[in-house]
């Protein structure tokens, strides 16, 4: 008979995602289990230092767009492992996160010789540094294909409210987003090329946009500036097709973003970019708390108009002759929504 049960790298991913239901920060739970020879030495999820109040009971403590509060999942692991004197040299650990770039160097000074992530996070200094390092990194996808994660019981009176995440967001059957990749770069450069027509008519880049090197140029800027803190792009997915990017660009000094997309041609009228704009809004203004986002659309691109025009964007007015497109000048109309102005679609409802 053929042998059901999990592989090992299943089995540990598996437990690291119950050692996460005990995070006690809500902006994401994070779970590490750290392994040598199919044996677990320690386990951590992301919570406040001993004895000190948790998020949950006392708010976050924000810093930079970041949560200093606790300490990460891997780090309470690999702290657990000194404490009581447990060697984890030549081990694995696995995570529910891609490790940050403060714990891929803990993880090297540990010994630690092989990461196992489920989730991704935008951190390109946090691969660099392991695999310099030596450490094998390997993407686990959780749930494994073809299975289902069973859900931890929790009591209707007291269950949360689903939390959309950015790591990967279904928009409909079939659909999804996720947070834009390196390996990304062949699916870019083959979107942009059988759309090139398509997206040239209202898109000024498109010309310096021809090899997959050009797209992991542009890749590696995007991440750099999800590592600043500067804006987030995401890669929106159809049946294992790249049909389209959209991002939000972060100008800090004015704690204020600018939203900009694009879609293939065959996957237009679906409101895949509603729906993913509609994401990057939450993400704006519920994550970075910035006060105002804009969306600058060509006057005659009514399908790019709909979109904040569809999510109730106030019209700031128009721009006249204000973008250079190739061989002429293009009038454009600026949306803007506040922070406290933001309704969700589901509110809407």
């Amino acid at each position: 008979m053929a042998d059901k049960r999990p592989s090992w790298d299943e089995y540990f991913m598996g437990i690291a995602f119950q050692v996460a239901t005990r995070s006690t920060c809500d902006r994401a739970h994070v779970g590490a289990v750290i392994v040598r020879e199919r044996r677990i030495l320690t386990t951590g999820y992301n919570g406040s230092p001993r004895g000190l109040p948790h998020c949950d009971d006392v708010g976050h403590l924000m810093v930079d767009g970041h949560c200093v509060r606790t300490l990460h999942a891997e780090q309470n692991a690999i702290i657990q492992a000194a404490y009581h004197g447990i060697s984890v040299k030549g081990g694995t650990i696995y995570v529910t996160h891609q490790p940050c770039l403060t714990c891929a160097k803990m993880i090297i000074n540990a010994g630690l010789v092989r990461v196992v992530y489920a989730g991704e996070y935008p951190d390109p200094y946090s691969t660099q540094f392991l695999l310099e390092a030596g450490v094998t990194l390997q993407h686990f996808p959780w749930p494994p294909e073809g299975k289902e994660t069973p859900p931890v019981p929790v009591p209707p009176e007291t269950a949360p409210a689903p939390r959309r995440s950015l790591f990967s967001y279904p928009l409909e059957e079939g659909a999804w987003v996720r947070l834009l990749r390196y390996e990304d770069a062949e699916a870019v450069a083959r979107t942009v090329n059988q759309n090139r027509t398509h997206l040239r008519r209202w898109l000024a880049w498109v010309d310096g946009s021809r090899t997959v090197e050009d797209s992991r140029k542009f890749i590696a800027s995007a991440l750099q500036a999800m590592a600043d803190d500067r804006g987030i792009t995401l890669a929106i997915w159809v049946e294992g097709e790249l049909a389209g990017l959209a991002d939000l660009r972060i100008i800090l000094r004015d704690n204020r973003g600018e939203i900009g997309y694009w879609l293939a041609e065959k996957f237009q009228g679906r409101g895949l970019i509603t729906r993913t704009v509609s994401l990057l809004l939450d993400y704006g203004f519920s994550e970075k708390r910035l006060h105002r986002i804009a969306i600058v659309a060509a006057t005659g691109n009514a399908r790019s108009r709909a979109i904040p025009e569809r999510l109730g964007f106030h019209h700031d007015g128009t721009l006249r002759g204000y973008s250079k497109l190739y061989d002429r000048y293009l009038d454009m109309e600026v949306y803007s929504v506040l922070r406290d102005e933001w309704v969700t679609p589901a509110q809407r409802r």
